[in-house]
């Protein structure tokens, strides 16, 4: 990490700025050079105007592929300072200051940033007297990782977990509203079909039910972008049954919740209840968002689980509803 100053904040790039440069430039000026010799010996021109042509073209492609660059990097350090300056304020910086003065006040070290920012757009500041007023310049880093960075790091996974906690309960209250209006309609429109398998494989029917009752609701899910693994409810191996009597029986399925990036965002838990002594289902399926996506984990919730009052369960010291 070095130090940076007025004096040596320039950079150049040995590479483009001594030798393709001054290459490009050599090339037309040798291109004009053949085009006088053929000229002065009396051969055909037509040689010597396309190599001009493509000396040109060199010249114009390397000056414009620069200046695509800049436009990309002066994208990229808006946005960095827009970002370094709502972290410290709460704010996107003042639209008032131009490209030449961010890109000035990038320098700037987090103590004078603020102060610089403020002063540059009350007096109108250049980008030279913007550097001339930086008494502590920022050194010269790799990557930026300073306190800023830091906090603004930790910004960004507080508020992606606040998108992911909202998502999630939003889905789950849209479910049980789903279940609320559909899980009789369902009943009631297979129960013929139901009872007669039920005769012959028993408790595999309420499976069936269940894929009955949640494929629609899985369809609407996909639509929104969203890819439940496994299968909603859940998977029926994966799945526990460790509560209530045998009338009223309650078994566990969980479904981890992915957005259209495959990123887990968090995980829906269905208490579905049914009876072992005869075909009926009891109460009506209860769906719960919980932000746990590891296997192991989501496993010690289901099993921990304490349901309290309909909407609501608690886990150790945290609730979710």
């Amino acid at each position: 990490m070095k130090n940076q100053s007025f004096t040596n904040h320039e950079r150049h790039v040995p590479a483009f700025h001594f030798f393709l440069v001054p290459l490009s430039f050599a090339i037309v000026v040798a291109a004009f050079v053949y085009l006088f010799a053929s000229s002065m010996r009396g051969i055909s021109l037509f040689t010597s105007l396309l190599l001009i042509l493509l000396s040109f073209s060199v010249v114009m492609t390397l000056f414009l592929i620069r200046q695509f660059v800049c436009k990309v990097q002066d994208r990229v350090i808006r946005a960095e300072e827009n970002l370094r300056h709502f972290v410290m304020t709460g704010r996107l910086l003042n639209p008032s200051l131009t490209m030449e003065q961010i890109i000035a006040l990038r320098f700037a070290s987090d103590d004078e940033f603020l102060t610089l920012s403020e002063k540059a757009v009350a007096e109108n500041l250049s980008s030279k007297d913007i550097k001339l007023a930086i008494q502590k310049w920022r050194p010269i880093i790799t990557g930026y990782n300073s306190q800023i960075e830091i906090k603004a790091r930790g910004i960004a996974m507080n508020l992606t977990a606040c998108l992911n906690e909202s998502m999630m309960k939003a889905l789950a209250h849209y479910c049980q509203g789903y279940l609320k209006d559909q899980w009789l309609t369902v009943w009631e429109e297979n129960l013929h079909e139901l009872e007669r398998i039920f005769q012959d494989r028993g408790d595999y029917v309420y499976g069936l039910f269940c894929s009955k009752l949640f494929r629609p609701l899985e369809a609407e899910v996909y639509v929104a972008g969203l890819i439940p693994k496994p299968v909603m409810p859940g998977a029926f191996p994966q799945s526990e049954e460790l509560w209530g009597s045998w009338e009223e029986r309650e078994r566990r399925f969980w479904s981890v919740i992915h957005d259209d990036n495959g990123r887990a965002i968090g995980t829906l838990i269905t208490r579905f209840f049914h009876d072992h002594t005869a075909f009926r289902i009891p109460f009506m399926p209860q769906v719960y968002a919980i932000p746990q996506t590891e296997l192991a984990s989501i496993k010690e919730v289901i099993t921990q689980l304490r349901p309290v009052e309909w909407g609501a369960m608690i886990w150790g010291n945290e609730k979710y509803a």
